[in-house]
């Protein structure tokens, strides 16, 4: 049968053939990875497949694996994981060899060596290496070669694609820059349209004249769009990290809090109560909102985002894989609603909000942070991905995520920008009451 891992990197679509009828129900794993990833992987996949066994060879030893991921020595202990030593072969044949690979892992030039021989010659019909990113490829001996051989001339045609993409853009950036200055001298004649063509590549991109935000077509229909959630959208950038996952995000974290404190005035922010962080993604928010008091809810459209954010946070926080109508069906109100990194990838961003600011008790608050689009080289390169995040529908400026909040009956009560902290990514982020949550 064909299994799709649940943090596979969505641009490397590889499905798991794991056995077929009457195969054996046990995989071979080698481990050249984190504690971590390991402990992930296992967890998730045996989970799926309750038959199957795993058979693990790694770089490390078995105590210090079940020393820092206890998941391993509960499920040596239930019998699905059995370790075995480099080198030891024999018995029946696996259903399939997976070699978990990450850059952090901490293996002798040897042992890595040893490992990757073992795996090489490993007998098995279906064979696959999965990153620490969660990307999937095809570990034959075909497949394999073809990758290497066709390695170098990839590179250079995406360097050649991407490149070509950027001047695109810049240069489409540089007419907007000239049409919206006439524009608004108003030395430029005739008004132009509402809609300004910006690029074609690798996108469709227009700006509004009024504002200068940029709107793209990502080309996604709605199933596109919920197979890429479905897929552990946010998850997959942290399979290899997890047990330092909050180290590695808390200053985040802490600058995001500093955000919300900079702009939600502090007499609504004191009063504490019930939160909603909608699109929560890890969960990392709704950690730090528990901990500063809050009684914390956190929905997301993808259940797989919600058991990863379970995982994490397994205690203290309710998590749930609902749309914020059912929220609002349910009576359910909240003193602070935040939408971090959210509402950019919302196509109808101002039906979006309007629903939000529903959910807000009396003198609740609303929290929005998106990526700052300012027209500036320099600025932009802060941010060098930004014109292939094809999930996003927005890039706002400041005056465009204003605009916004007012066609949604928001009421601003300030609104700020990151762009005078030294070496941040250009965000901004404003907070907003609707009329029914004011006083």
């Amino acid at each position: 049968m064909k299994h799709r891992l649940p943090f596979r990197n969505v641009f490397h679509p590889v499905a798991l053939r794991i056995r077929e009828e009457g195969e054996p129900e046990k995989i071979d794993v080698y481990h050249l990875s984190t504690p971590a990833h390991l402990g992930i992987f296992l967890e998730n996949f045996l989970g799926e497949h309750p038959g199957l066994t795993a058979l693990v060879r790694s770089h490390l030893l078995e105590r210090d694996l079940a020393e820092a991921e206890p998941v391993l020595l509960r499920l040596e202990e239930e019998g699905r994981l059995v370790f075995r030593q480099p080198g030891n072969f024999g018995g029946e044949i696996p259903a399939a060899a997976i070699m978990l690979h990450s850059r952090r892992a901490q293996a002798t030039r040897l042992s890595a060596a040893k490992l990757r021989l073992e795996f090489h010659f490993a007998r098995a019909r279906h064979k696959y290496i999965i990153g620490g990113d969660g990307a999937v490829w095809n570990a034959s001996l075909r497949a394999t070669a073809l990758r290497r051989i066709s390695a170098p001339f990839r590179r250079l045609y995406f360097s050649w694609q991407r490149n070509s993409h950027r001047r695109a853009v810049e240069a489409g950036l540089e007419r907007l820059g000239r049409e919206l200055a006439l524009h608004h001298s108003g030395t430029g004649g005739k008004k132009p349209p509402g809609r300004i063509p910006v690029a074609s590549r690798p996108m469709l991109l227009w700006a509004d004249a009024e504002t200068g935000s940029l709107h793209r077509d990502p080309g996604m229909s709605p199933e596109e769009e919920q197979e890429m959630y479905d897929s552990a959208y946010h998850g997959r950038v942290y399979i290899d990290e997890r047990r330092d996952w909050d180290g590695l995000l808390r200053e985040y974290q802490n600058r995001r809090w500093h955000n919300i404190a900079a702009v939600v005035p502090p007499g609504r922010l004191d009063r504490r109560g019930d939160a909603l962080d909608i699109g929560c993604g890890t969960g990392g928010l709704c950690d730090l909102l528990r901990q500063r008091g809050y009684s914390v809810t956190g929905i997301e459209r993808s259940p797989q985002m919600i058991d990863t954010c379970l995982h994490n946070f397994p205690q203290g926080i309710e998590f749930r894989a609902v749309r914020m109508e059912t929220l609002a069906e349910e009576g359910r109100r909240f003193n602070l609603v935040t939408l971090s990194h959210v509402l950019e990838h919302i196509e109808d961003a101002a039906g979006f909000l309007r629903n939000a600011g529903r959910l807000l008790a009396r003198q609740g608050v609303l929290y929005v942070e998106v990526p700052l689009f300012v027209n500036d080289p320099e600025i932009m390169a802060m941010r060098p991905d930004w014109i292939w995040q094809r999930d996003h529908y927005h890039e706002f400026t400041r005056a465009g995520l204003a605009a916004v909040a007012e066609r949604a009956g928001l009421r601003i009560l300030q609104h700020r920008d990151s762009l005078k902290a030294p070496g941040n990514e250009p965000y901004q982020f404003l907070a907003a009451t609707s009329p029914q949550s004011s006083p």
